[in-house]
């Protein structure tokens, strides 16, 4: 997988108001179209959407429904401790960069994994079915130090493939 460096990033990540735009660019923050209450139109006020009808005065949040609603971080530091997650820093190195609490940095690690097992739930495709066999196999890649029998530290792939008689 390839992502941006994090010198391409470094705006995004120490500018807030940068982060938002960016947000807003690439669809990932999305603007409602009109207030739901009144349906009159909004006007957006740095964190918010405000309904431009003086009776009505309704607002809300340009990260409701959003991955940045949940937490009490800026968006552009969780995002800066979301490119160090995938970057696979460790917690303390994350925390010595951001300057967040170990306690902080945990849990954004654990949103971070919902959201990946969030996505992947999502895939609901079956494979095999009557008459199609499925071969399923698992390794594990990694590296023993000093070629020594004990645990491996590495990564666990799992693989699949369908089998469908030719006619």
């Amino acid at each position: 997988m390839s992502y941006p460096t994090f010198i391409s990033m470094i705006k995004i990540f120490t500018d807030e108001n940068e982060c938002i735009k960016f947000l807003f660019d690439n669809n990932i923050l999305y603007k409602p179209k009109e207030c739901k209450i009144c349906k009159a139109n909004l006007s957006r006020d740095k964190k918010r959407f405000i309904c431009v009808n003086k009776k009505c005065r309704k607002s809300v949040s340009i990260f409701k429904d959003s991955f940045f609603s949940k937490g009490h971080v800026k968006c552009n530091l969780t995002m800066m401790i979301g490119y160090f997650w995938l970057s696979k820093c460790n917690y303390y190195t994350i925390e010595k960069m951001t300057g967040h609490s170990p306690n902080t940095i945990t849990d954004y690690m654990k949103f971070y994994r919902e959201l990946v097992i969030d996505t992947l739930k999502d895939y609901e495709d079956k494979i095999g079915g009557k008459g199609i066999i499925v071969e399923i196999d698992e390794s594990k890649f990694g590296r023993r130090k000093y070629h020594h029998d004990r645990v491996i530290d590495g990564v666990w792939i799992i693989g699949s493939i369908e089998r469908i008689k030719q006619k």
